[in-house]
């Protein structure tokens, strides 16, 4: 159809730049030749383990961050720059909640000291500029690289994230 040949490259495009912030703000440009990839959002449930001993309810898609992978749950955001991950700090220091609570609201912690595969990099040098970020919640002050996956054959390797501290204003990574 006329109409998928015009659409595929603009989906690709929109793609490259939804997950590709850092690109944007290097004014690297990104190759176009991955193919775009669904991602079904809705209940996300991360089952009882060492982590959450209650398990995570929440809503999202269920990611795997660094290896070997931690899982939560995340949302995409059409308002901040970065991929934005929710520290363990975060609910230790909300006192809104309980912390079963603010985990589930949180879909779940990344403990950036437990990943093996994270590379801390400085937030000026990993993350692209934030200023809407920065408009509602204190600035990133820790950022780093690491791997993503998706699902078993979807997954993004040396990928910028910011690491959050503390989120008063903000609920899933």
């Amino acid at each position: 159809m006329m109409l998928s040949r015009w659409l595929e490259p603009t989906i690709l495009y929109f793609t490259c730049i939804l997950f590709s912030p850092a690109a944007l703000a290097t004014d690297a440009t990104c190759s176009l030749s991955a193919s775009p990839f669904l991602i079904s959002m809705g209940n996300c449930t991360l089952l009882a383990n060492n982590n959450y001993p209650d398990g995570v309810d929440s809503w999202g898609v269920q990611v795997g961050i660094a290896l070997p992978p931690q899982y939560l749950c995340v949302v995409p955001s059409t308002v901040v720059n970065n991929t934005a991950v929710m520290s363990t700090e975060v609910c230790q220091n909300d006192n809104s909640s309980t912390l079963d609570q603010c985990i589930s609201r949180r879909g779940g912690e990344f403990n950036d000291n437990g990943a093996g595969s994270f590379n801390a990099s400085s937030p000026q040098v990993a993350l692209a500029p934030d200023p809407v970020w920065n408009s509602f919640n204190p600035p990133f002050t820790n950022a780093g690289y690491t791997n993503i996956e998706f699902s078993a054959d979807i997954s993004l390797s040396n990928f910028p994230i910011a690491i959050v501290l503390n989120a008063e204003n903000s609920s899933e990574s």
